[in-house]
Formats: C-alpha cells, sequence, structure tokens
C-alpha cells in the first residue's frame, strides 16, 4: 500500500511543509534581525561618536574665524560693570540675522577639562548661530556643532530671556554636562563688543512642548488688559530681569540616552565687561592652549 493511502480515522493527513523550506526561513528571519541589530547599533554609535568626531574640524574653523579680543588679559571683578542703572549693557541687535549666522560664543568654566561620551576634552566655547522657528532648519544648525538661539527670545544683555539650545550626546556634545550646572555656577557669552556674564540660578526638566521656559518671563504670567474701546483683551509678558535659559535632550532621570524631556537651565545676567578691557575672571584661560596672565589687583 503507498505512503499516500494512508489514512487515520478515515481523513487523509494534513499538508506538511517541507522541513528544509522551513529551515530556510528560519534562518532568512534569523539573519534579517541580525542585520536589523546591526543596523540600529551602527546609528546609534554614529549618532554618539562618529558625528561629534565629523563637526570637530569645522567646528575650529568657524571659531576661528570669529575676532579674537585684542585684550587676552583676565581683568580684575571690579572691571565688571554689575549696576544696570549706571551702565546698561549693549544690547545685541539679531534682527538682521539669517539662519545660521554666528553672533558670539559661549563658554561655560565649570566645564573646562570635562570629557565627552568618547573621553575626548570638551571644547569649552560653543559657537552661537542664529537658530529657526522650523524645526529641520533648526536641527541643521545644532548639526553644525553649534548652539542655536531660539528665535524671538532677548537677545545677550537684553531684558528678557536670551533662549539657546544645544544637541547633548552628538554633534559636538556641547550640552552634555549641563545637567552639572548648578546655582551660583559661571555662563559666559562673548559677543562682538562685550561678556556677558550669567549666573546659573535655577533647572528644571520640562516636556518638549513645554515652551513657556523660553517666555521673556517664565516665572510670571502674562499681564492682561482691555482695549477701551473694542473691549479686546490683550496678554503680553512684562520681563525685568536679563536672563538667560539653556536647553538640551534629557528623560526624567536626567539621563543622556534620551530625548522625550528637556533639561531646562536658567540664569540671570550678573555683570557685563568691554573685550577691550580683557576676559572676565571667572574664566582661568581664553582657551586651553592660549594661558593668559592676571592683572595686578
Amino acid at each position: 500500500m503507498a505512503v499516500a493511502d494512508v489514512v487515520f480515522d478515515g481523513a487523509a493527513p494534513a499538508p506538511q511543509a517541507p522541513k528544509r523550506k522551513r529551515g530556510k526561513v528560519r534562518t532568512i528571519i534569523g539573519w534579517l534581525l541580525i542585520v536589523a541589530a546591526l543596523g540600529l547599533a551602527g546609528f546609534w554609535a554614529w549618532q554618539t561618536f562618529a558625528t561629534t568626531w565629523l563637526v570637530r574640524g569645522e567646528q575650529q574653523k568657524e571659531l576661528d574665524q570669529f575676532e579674537t579680543p585684542s585684550n587676552t588679559t583676565i581683568a580684575d571683578v571690579s572691571t565688571l560693570c554689575t549696576d544696570f542703572v549706571k551702565c546698561p549693557p549693549p544690547v545685541m541687535d539679531l534682527t538682521g540675522l539669517e539662519t545660521g549666522d554666528a553672533f558670539g560664543i559661549i563658554t561655560v568654566p565649570s566645564w573646562q577639562g570635562q570629557k565627552g561620551v568618547y573621553d575626548e576634552d570638551i571644547r569649552n566655547r560653543i559657537l552661537v548661530k542664529e537658530g529657526s522657528l522650523t524645526q529641520w532648519k533648526a536641527t541643521e544648525v545644532l548639526n553644525t556643532g553649534a548652539a542655536a538661539h531660539y528665535p524671538e527670545t532677548a537677545g545677550p544683555g537684553e531684558v528678557g530671556n536670551f533662549g539657546v539650545s544645544a544637541h547633548r550626546r552628538s554633534y559636538g556634545d556641547n550640552f552634555l554636562h549641563l545637567p552639572d550646572l548648578v546655582k551660583g555656577d559661571w555662563v559666559l557669552f562673548e559677543g562682538k563688543e562685550a561678556w556677558y556674564v550669567y549666573r546659573v540660578f535655577d533647572h528644571v526638566i520640562v516636556h518638549p512642548d513645554d515652551t513657556h521656559v523660553i517666555d521673556p518671563d517664565p516665572f510670571h504670567d502674562p499681564v492682561c488688559t482691555k482695549d477701551p474701546t473694542t473691549g479686546e483683551e490683550k496678554c503680553e509678558q512684562q520681563p525685568t530681569r536679563r536672563l538667560i535659559t539653556m536647553t538640551t535632550c534629557t528623560d526624567p532621570s536626567g539621563s543622556p540616552w534620551n530625548n522625550n524631556r528637556r533639561w531646562v537651565v536658567h540664569g540671570e545676567l550678573y555683570g557685563w565687561m568691554s573685550r577691550k578691557d580683557g576676559i572676565p575672571p571667572m574664566i582661568d584661560q581664553y582657551w586651553k592652549d592660549q594661558p593668559t596672565t592676571k592683572t595686578d589687583s
């Protein structure tokens, strides 16, 4: 009797897929999973390590193009003007800037000597460029290894809120150590004509859409008034402080390995000084390979 004639309880056996074919399918699926895992690992390595390495050279070129101050001697603390009534800080007009235009450098003294994600020395001078209200254009600016100014926020030294953002663990790792800042730390902005010295006073973790942190006054509600003729209510913030707000990606725990939250640091202008008078005493050197000397106090 042929094998095909064998029946069980009067029914023919269900057709079986050839074992060799099933084995090939499993092998293909296994290889696809391996390729997908390698792809994800490669993308992670590219984002985490390679992008920072690739922008280093361009970062340095752009920093070198920014005018070096003629006086790199560290000034005495008395050189700083802290009374903004007697000597109001010069306000930088950013209205003519286009997306990607560089207009200054941020230096955070406490980051000097810190390490990046692959144990490289953190570049302590971060070029600041004009950002964009369009997400993809803003990302393009950040991907050059620069920090980006939030359009429509105040400029350095101006009453209001000077808002900037930067990547934390790619394209320069510029704000990798933003969560390390504590109350009292210094944040310096170097413009064409002046140094603006800010002092950290607060931080908060928010959702990406919590944009109130870059409002002109993030700590007070807008003041609302009614038009006596039309009865229309108009609400505007009335800032009185000169703030800086720095933002970067994080998660609820403060880890750099996620971007579902934003780590936000607030600072307030402490003082300012002309670049012609040297550099602020909050830093020990203008840049790592060019030591400077202290003036006599």
